[in-house]
């Protein structure tokens, strides 16, 4: 998914000269699957949280998703919404088996 994200971003950006046009949603899906493919939730009610972290960080945009933008081309497209996955993983991933020890 990644990789295709990759190209077809790429191309588009080539092909309309929009180096990250917001018709393309490809990078907030593959940063999406990217999240849910890591933290592999049991039941799909934890993927609410999991989906709304990424959506709400990707609305912020906090260092260093802000970085990754400016990046050319494809890399700039993608590279954001991957981080993004990357780090709302890292602190709800803890946080859903830190609270399923609890219960």
């Amino acid at each position: 998914m990644t990789l295709v994200g990759w190209w077809a971003a790429d191309q588009w950006g080539r092909s309309t000269g929009i180096p990250d046009d917001g018709r393309v949603v490809v990078d907030e899906v593959a940063g999406a699957a990217m999240l849910l493919a890591c933290a592999r939730p049991r039941d799909t009610l934890w993927m609410i949280p999991l989906l709304i972290g990424f959506l709400v960080v990707d609305g912020i945009k906090p260092w260093p998703m802000s970085a990754m933008e400016s990046l050319p081309g494809a890399y700039g497209v993608m590279g954001d919404d991957l981080i993004i996955a990357l780090l709302v993983g890292a602190v709800l991933v803890p946080l859903g088996i830190w609270q399923g020890r609890r219960n």
